[in-house]
């Protein structure tokens, strides 16, 4: 994440940080609100019915575990940064100091989002792994071990160009 340059910020209007005149809402408060109780009782769902009723606990099983860790870090990253860091108001309305801690969370969500979604990915292949182990295709099993790989690697590779593709300049 990068400041703008004095340039731009000198553009903006006059900055009013008590009651600026736009504010976004709730709306990303509620939707987390919502959301993310329901991802944790579809993942607790799905383990409960994976130990105990189909008793196939796997490494599909995991990753969704895992993958769900930094979904909800997600909503909490952005609840925090609705409420305190001016997520929900114009840019030259909130104070600089919140600015670059709020770009900084905002980093640190494109990572998490990153690894949720690759996890998700992962756990999906492999559930198909599993399903696909007793069809006679070496092919077949190639293909999605290659793909497991791939979106390993894809993973790895989104963090480490979002973090180090940040730059910090002052105006």
């Amino acid at each position: 994440m990068q400041i703008p340059p004095k340039k731009v910020i000198m553009s903006w209007p006059r900055p009013n940080y008590e009651h600026p005149k736009e504010l976004r809402g709730p709306g990303l408060i509620i939707l987390t609100a919502i959301f993310a109780p329901l991802t944790a009782a579809v993942v607790a769902i799905r383990l409960f019915t994976r130990i105990r009723i189909s008793k196939s606990f796997g490494t599909d099983d995991i990753l969704i575990v895992a993958a769900a860790i930094p979904a909800i870090a997600c909503g909490v990253i952005t609840v925090l940064g609705t409420i305190k860091y001016g997520w929900s108001r114009h840019v030259y309305d909130v104070p600089f100091d919140q600015l670059v801690l709020g770009l900084k969370l905002t980093m640190a969500l494109e990572c998490l989002f990153g690894i949720s979604c690759a996890l998700t990915k992962l756990s999906l292949l492999f559930f198909t792994r599993k399903m696909i182990s007793g069809i006679n295709s070496k092919i077949l099993k190639w293909l999605v071990f290659i793909t497991i790989a791939i979106v390993a690697a894809e993973m790895v590779i989104f963090c480490i160009v979002v973090i180090f593709t940040c730059r910090y300049s002052l105006p």
